[in-house]
């Protein structure tokens, strides 16, 4: 049963007692907006700047469109990624603000992705 029409159904208890349960965020943890396009501003292998990534967001958890790499990001903006890429693992953290995102990846590489 959906929270809201559960609070509907306690409405004969005192307000204070459900004001906690009833609030409008349903959906659960709120995280930063990752999804859509990502430009590569700063990466450790020169010849990926300027590449482009696609991301897909499902609540807190993102991928990018070819599956290369998965991850997810905190309501804090704290962002982890995993993957592989060309037959190496990655493994990098970081973290992302709806129009910025800094990794510090494994192999000492940083990358920085903005908006294009």
């Amino acid at each position: 049963m959906p929270v809201r029409a559960l609070c509907l159904l306690l409405g004969a208890l005192p307000i204070a007692a459900i004001l906690g349960a009833c609030s409008d965020d349903d959906d659960g943890p709120q995280c930063p907006d990752v999804s859509g396009l990502w430009k590569v501003t700063q990466h450790c292998q020169p010849s990926a700047v300027g590449s482009q990534l696609a991301v897909q967001q499902s609540g807190c958890n993102f991928s990018t469109s070819g599956g290369e790499f998965n991850g997810s990001v905190a309501s804090s903006g704290e962002v982890s990624v995993t993957g592989s890429l060309a037959g190496f693992p990655i493994q990098c953290s970081g973290t992302a603000t709806p129009v910025h995102v800094t990794l510090n990846c494994a192999g000492n590489c940083q990358v920085t992705l903005e908006r294009p």
